[in-house]
């Protein structure tokens, strides 16, 4: 089961973890190629796959993905409510509006997200610190179960209000850092790979 975790929270973190499909069933069915801008020798190829074929992550049109995009805070509430409704096998339901409307109002109805986010935000990109907050709250707290003892990250203070979602992430194994001593640089945006 940890494995899962991994995989599910990386896809979702744009390849800084992975998702396995024995704990999600797939959507969607990748064909290699089917993205022109994801060549299949990408450290990041596997992880679009995934992504794509549970559901959680689509191209931007005319068959590209664009891996080296920004997530906008819009695309990363989108993955969360989508991971959040594969997890517990629910439906999200329509809302009118932008197309992200209905996983925005879907997170805040699963306590995802609240009013953090103005409509000014959904366009720009996403923090990491953000995505891994929203990908936190996305799972249940029985989800992650401690195989570290980190209790320190190296960028992140003490009050920093994303702390203690990020060390649950680091003691689950989840999130790891950037670097060999955990570095995770929490304000700096993340890519679509």
């Amino acid at each position: 089961m940890n494995h899962a975790k991994r995989l599910l929270i990386g896809a979702l973190l744009a390849a800084s973890l992975a998702v396995t499909a024995c704990a999600f069933e797939k959507t969607n069915t990748y064909t290699p190629g089917q993205f022109t801008d994801v060549p299949q020798t990408e450290w990041y190829a596997a992880e679009v796959a995934n992504t794509y074929e549970l559901g959680l992550m689509n191209g931007v049109g005319a068959n590209l993905f664009d891996p080296n995009g920004s997530v906008t805070v819009a695309e990363a509430i989108t993955m969360a409510a989508r991971a959040h409704a594969l997890y517990l096998n629910e439906a999200i339901p329509d809302a009118s509006g932008e197309w992200y409307a209905k996983y925005v109002s879907y997170a805040k109805t699963a306590g995802i997200t609240a009013d953090e986010f103005a409509a000014a935000d959904f366009d720009r990109p996403a923090t990491r610190s953000e995505v891994a907050e929203l990908f936190r709250k996305s799972m249940t707290a029985d989800w992650f179960s401690a195989v570290n003892a980190v209790s320190d990250i190296p960028d992140v203070p003490e009050n920093a209000a994303c702390r203690d979602g990020l060390l649950l992430l680091y003691n689950a194994g989840i999130v790891m850092g950037s670097d060999a001593v955990g570095t995770f640089n929490p304000d700096a945006a993340i890519t679509r790979a």
